[in-house]
């Protein structure tokens, strides 16, 4: 189950998020990426302008900063996807008509032991337009590997990490059916207009997830803030916006807001 903008029980500011309404130390991944030891990910940050930035709190008190940076839309070709990975995937993300986002982080532990660190992510369902569901390849480790975004999270494990220490992460998004005959390489725009979205990651240090009553944020020009017509000044909830050119502001219905499903406002 994914997150809708009438869930309860926010864990950041403005962003409620339902994977599974449990914490990270009890849910069951659709797939866990091996550990970023043997092949560390490439540092990030000359990718240009970062797209958002988490902060973020665990039970144990752990702190946990995500930087994240979107890349374009490229067709299976053009992008560095793991061929192998992509055919895992179910279909139709593995069809030949998906594209490609690559989604790179770099993630800190800023605490003051050493820990176990990871992520857990996911679709928004409905998020697009077309109703496909996106997948998810995993990096880091000896191979990558391919979930199915599935409402039950995603997780991958970035690795044991002393105090201050930062990590690099690679994952990349995969947007089914987004080539078709009569667009064969569909821009930014046309993408956007579809409104894919993906939860906001959230860092777990040894099994701990969110401290829900620590506070957090997210910020950044890819955050998404969807708002339900219903709950007017109310605080909505906060998404990731996997292409560009997706509004970042949107509005929801409220007979199918625990679906996530948003459009633009």
């Amino acid at each position: 189950m994914l997150a809708g903008c009438g869930s309860s029980g926010p864990r950041f500011p403005n962003v409620r998020s339902t994977i599974l309404h449990k914490p990270i130390a009890t849910t069951t991944p659709a797939t866990v990426s091996t550990a970023a030891t043997s092949t560390p990910a490439a540092d990030p940050s000359s990718s240009g302008p970062v797209s958002f930035v988490v902060r973020a709190t665990t039970e144990q008190g752990d702190r946990v900063k995500m930087e994240g940076w979107f890349g374009p839309a490229l067709t299976t070709q053009e992008s560095d996807v793991e061929g192998s990975a992509l055919s895992e995937c179910p279909e139709p993300a593995n069809d030949g008509r998906a594209m490609v986002v690559k989604l790179e982080m770099a993630i800190t532990l800023e605490s003051s032991l050493s820990g176990k660190v990871g992520f857990s992510t996911g679709n928004v369902a409905g998020g697009s337009t077309t109703q496909q569901v996106m997948a998810f390849v995993m990096g880091n480790g000896s191979r990558a590997s391919c979930g199915n975004g599935e409402p039950s999270a995603t997780t991958g494990e970035v690795g044991t990490m002393q105090p201050h220490e930062t990590q690099h992460y690679t994952m990349w998004l995969v947007l089914p059916n987004a080539i078709t005959p009569a667009d064969p390489h569909p821009s930014e725009q046309t993408l956007g207009h579809e409104h894919w979205l993906m939860l906001v990651p959230e860092p777990s240090v040894d099994g701990s997830g969110y401290n829900q009553d620590q506070r957090s944020s997210v910020s950044g020009p890819r955050v998404v803030h969807c708002q339900s017509a219903s709950e007017s000044g109310g605080p909505g909830i906060n998404y990731l916006a996997v292409v560009g050119d997706t509004p970042r502001t949107m509005t929801g219905e409220q007979s199918v807001m625990g679906e996530g499903k948003c459009a633009a406002g």
